[in-house]
């Protein structure tokens, strides 16, 4: 009994068996097919990726509103890149951009191709000052990008992107001790004081000028046509630096010797505990009431500068502190874009900032009715601007 029972348990093993082995088989050889398909054959083919080489916006309705968005893409990777949609906020929220023609575009590998986004609704549209940032499949840049003036109501009377090299439009001025020398450095010129770099915070397609030195002083836009009477000014502000930088406006130099506006900020040179007498600059920091006039560390401050004969052919500046309107404190925080408005009407000047309806500062003066724009850095070689605009006041 025991002897059939065993042969019979034996006999079933033999039958089974088989079966088991050939599921096993079976397993063994989906496994293997499924590695070489999504593991071995894309390491075979290789993988596409993607430079994003330059990009812009346009405003295809005429209504002050960003819809269109043109990139150019260039496949550096080993196989096709297909782009097909993009990851678009405003702020920190979606909005929906689709490709243009609905279909998606394949980048060859060791190609470029130009493709477009469009906005899928007005309300999926971007305007002034909205804070940006886009992403692509099989790219690792990212757009982070805050919408200049181009895209808003006002006239354009100039505009500067700061995609190239500074132009033989601005002109230097370089502050020069009553020995013959400069205070901060050798007198760099504007093309060395004033580069074109990579910006600081965000992708390598982007570009805007950098004050390379503590020599830059301020340059002014010197044209015919840009000696404006009531202005309105923007520009984009970047820093690593404690020193001074700001806005010039309403620069004159019509007379024997220059006088303007200047609306800055500092945190260290030339304030109240820096006031330039330790460069040899007595006569470039003249504080007209010292030290009632001097510039404020930690707030921004308004002055009217007249310049005056020093000796021996030197300029130096006498400077005059405006009484605000409304108060001037503000703080200034390393490595982040600030956007500065200034507008002058008449007599009134007020500067907001990034996008502010109520004025940072705020002040009444009518010493000075044109004059030129410009930008200032005092011995701060580590100031960044980008996306310069002048426009007709809103009234």
């Amino acid at each position: 009994m025991l002897e059939r029972r065993i042969k019979s348990i034996w006999a079933k093993r033999k039958a089974v068996s088989p079966v088991i082995a050939a599921i096993l088989l079976i397993a063994l050889t989906v496994t293997a097919v499924a590695i070489v398909i999504f593991v071995v054959m894309p390491m075979l083919r290789g993988k596409g990726e993607l430079v994003l080489m330059s990009y812009e916006f346009e405003d295809t309705n005429d209504n002050n509103f960003a819809d269109k968005l043109i990139m150019e893409l260039s496949n550096i990777g080993t196989a096709e890149a297909i782009v097909s949609e993009i990851d678009f906020k405003r702020g920190s929220t979606s909005v929906n951009w689709i490709i243009e023609g609905g279909e998606a575009i394949s980048i060859l590998s060791a190609t470029e191709e130009t493709v477009t986004f469009l906005a899928n609704s007005d309300e999926d549209e971007i305007g002034y000052n909205d804070i940006v940032s886009i992403g692509l499949p099989n790219c690792n840049q990212q757009i982070q990008k805050r919408i200049t003036p181009e895209f808003s109501p006002f006239v354009l009377l100039y505009e500067e992107d700061c995609e190239s090299s500074i132009s033989s439009d601005w002109v230097q001025f370089l502050f020069t001790t009553t020995s013959g020398g400069h205070p901060h450095g050798t007198g760099a010129g504007i093309t060395s004081a004033w580069q074109l770099v990579n910006d600081p915070a965000s992708s390598e397609t982007d570009k805007c000028w950098q004050c390379t030195t503590n020599d830059c002083q301020f340059i002014t836009l010197q044209t015919e046509n840009r000696d404006f009477w009531d202005v309105n000014i923007s520009y984009y502000l970047y820093t690593k630096d404690d020193d001074g930088n700001g806005i010039i406006f309403r620069y004159d130099d019509a007379g024997a010797y220059p006088r303007f506006y200047i609306i800055w900020y500092t945190e260290n040179h030339p304030g109240p505990n820096n006031p330039g007498t330790s460069h040899n600059e007595g006569h470039l920091f003249n504080w007209h009431n010292d030290p009632e006039d001097r510039l404020e560390e930690g707030e921004i401050t308004l002055h009217y500068v007249e310049g005056y004969d020093a000796g021996g052919g030197v300029i130096g500046f006498e400077w005059y502190k405006l009484d605000f309107a409304s108060s001037g404190a503000w703080t200034r925080n390393d490595d982040q874009w600030y956007e500065w408005r200034l507008i002058a009407e008449g007599s009134h000047i007020c500067l907001y900032i990034d996008g502010e309806e109520t004025p940072t500062l705020e002040a009444y003066d009518s010493r000075i009715e044109h004059g030129y724009v410009g930008l200032t850095s005092f011995a701060n070689q580590n100031s960044y601007y980008d996306d310069i605009y002048v426009w007709q006041t809103e009234t």
